[in-house]
């Protein structure tokens, strides 16, 4: 079995708003809401898969390094999609294939470091940062 990252963004953002931050990196984002980020990973759905590796277990995501690449990446991709007025939440979790989050947490985003965040997210945990306050 292996971990998977997965995420998605709630709200009426633009879906070329979306792709073209996306296609600045190589890391995305996909839009969606808690339930159906959950439904997706009981059901090892892999539409809201944040990486394209063959699995994240060696992730820097959750490695505990903030100032890693793959964290400092997901945390400007992040920040630029907090800054679309239409972008409310997003929920991200390192979770096992076909299992569910044990455990949740929410966090504003003007009150988190947020590469401090993504470095010591916790495995099978659902954090959802609201981007507006």
């Amino acid at each position: 079995m292996c971990y998977f990252i997965h995420a998605a963004l709630l709200g009426e953002v633009k879906d070329t708003d979306l792709n073209a931050i996306n296609s600045k990196h190589k890391l995305h984002i996909s839009k969606g809401t808690k339930h159906e980020l959950k439904e997706a990973l009981l059901n090892a759905n892999w539409n809201f898969r944040v990486t394209d590796d063959l699995c994240d277990c060696k992730s820097e995501i959750g490695g505990g390094d903030p100032s890693s690449a793959q964290v400092c990446e997901l945390a400007s991709i992040i920040a630029e999609i907090s800054s679309l007025p239409e972008a409310k939440r997003l929920s991200l979790c390192k979770a096992w294939a076909g299992k569910s989050c044990k455990s949740e947490h929410s966090f504003k985003l003007s009150e988190i470091k947020l590469n401090d965040l993504i470095s010591a997210i916790e495995p099978d945990t659902l954090y959802t940062l609201m981007l507006k306050s």
